[in-house]
């Protein structure tokens, strides 16, 4: 079975000297077994850095039959015939015979299993720092998507609103804004990209560059959602990926709120008459060509509308249920019609209302938008 081994097994008396040396040792060190027995191992193989302690050590050895290598397994460089030096992963067993002390050392070649596990810490390393970088870099993004966003709640004579963006990792796909507009008016927008990270946020980023583009400000609500649609057709609509959003023109000389929600979650509104859902009116944006006409929201007296994304209600409870979005809607609804609702405490609303919520795996973000009537004028 020794000689049979594909690992070389050597065994050394009490002075450190070869008594056996089988054919796979041949092949690891080149030498022979006639050349090897009789011969000191330590000086036959040790490196030059190894060599002194193993002799300084065979005295202990042969006394007690212990030794910092016995029962243990090492790795280590040891010397070959021709004077190349091979890594070898060394075991060693004590055995007393006649009296005297014997170790029967396995050694294995493990240049390869080295090479392999040196090119993999360096592989980790390498993937460490690529992480570090990107770390620093999706930090940096989302720094410049918060500076990007309402930093002031908006407040005028007939129209308030207020935000919150609360995204679940460094980058974000959620997005809210709004305009001012002639007269204390508002035009708002609630959206989501689909999938998380640095590509959602650089769609979202289209979003607000074109709610933005000065030449769009006083477009009807249809032209600018359809260019949109266009746009995010012709840069990533081959690669399955959309955008759903809410989009509202509210003006104090009305009596009725303009929107358009492309396959977004339905929004919440209350006035003194009622209390109801604002559903889609079109398609999501990015998958399919076609027009977006605007509906209207007929308001009386004071009123408020709550725009948000479906991370709210998609977070998960502790028995693996979700949320849910009939939950959400009671809720909101609750708060609405009590005149409490306020957006910044809404996770919290949400989260109290069903013990045992994990918490919020995706982006959050509302806005939440009061008006009252224009003194003398027609009511909002």
């Amino acid at each position: 079975m020794a000689r049979a081994s594909l690992d070389a097994l050597v065994m050394i008396n009490a002075e450190g000297v070869v008594d056996f040396w089988n054919p796979a040792a041949e092949r690891l060190f080149g030498y022979s077994e006639k050349e090897a027995i009789g011969r000191c191992l330590h000086t036959l193989l040790a490196s030059p850095k190894d060599q002194h302690l193993a002799l300084e050590k065979m005295p202990e050895f042969a006394r007690t039959g212990k030794g910092p290598v016995i029962d243990t397994v090492h790795e280590l460089q040891a010397r070959c015939r021709d004077g190349t030096l091979v890594d070898v992963e060394l075991s060693v067993a004590a055995f007393e015979l006649d009296g005297k002390w014997h170790a029967v050392g396995v050694l294995r070649d493990v240049t390869e299993k080295k090479k392999t596990r040196e090119a993999l810490g360096d592989a980790l390393h390498k993937a460490e720092e690529a992480s570090r970088q990107l770390s620093m870099e999706l930090a940096s993004l989302s720094e410049l998507q918060q500076s990007v966003l309402p930093a002031l709640a908006h407040t005028s004579c007939y129209v308030s609103a207020r935000g919150l963006f609360q995204p679940s990792g460094l980058a974000a796909g959620d997005y809210f804004d709004y305009l001012s507009s002639p007269g204390g008016g508002l035009r708002c927008i609630v959206a989501d990209a689909s999938g998380h990270g640095a590509r959602a946020a650089f769609i979202m980023s289209m979003v607000r560059t074109l709610f933005h583009l000065n030449e769009n400000r006083n477009r009807p609500l249809s032209v600018m959602v359809e260019q949109l649609n266009r746009q995010l057709l012709q840069t990533v609509g081959k690669q399955g990926d959309f955008v759903t959003l809410a989009i509202m023109d509210i003006s104090p000389e009305a009596d009725c709120i303009q929107y358009i929600n492309a396959g977004h979650c339905p929004g919440f509104f209350r006035d003194e008459d009622s209390m109801t859902e604002i559903a889609a009116t079109g398609p999501l944006l990015g998958v399919t060509d076609g027009d977006y006409p605007h509906q209207e929201l007929a308001c009386s007296g004071e009123w408020e509308i709550l725009l948000y994304t479906d991370g709210f209600y998609e977070c998960r409870v502790r028995n693996g249920d979700i949320f849910g979005y009939d939950h959400f809607r009671e809720l909101c609804f609750s708060l609405m019609g009590r005149g409490v609702l306020d957006v910044d405490r809404l996770p919290r609303e949400v989260a109290a209302s069903a013990p045992g919520i994990v918490g919020f795996e995706d982006d959050l973000t509302a806005l939440h938008v009061t008006g009252r009537p224009e003194s003398g004028a027609k009511r909002l």
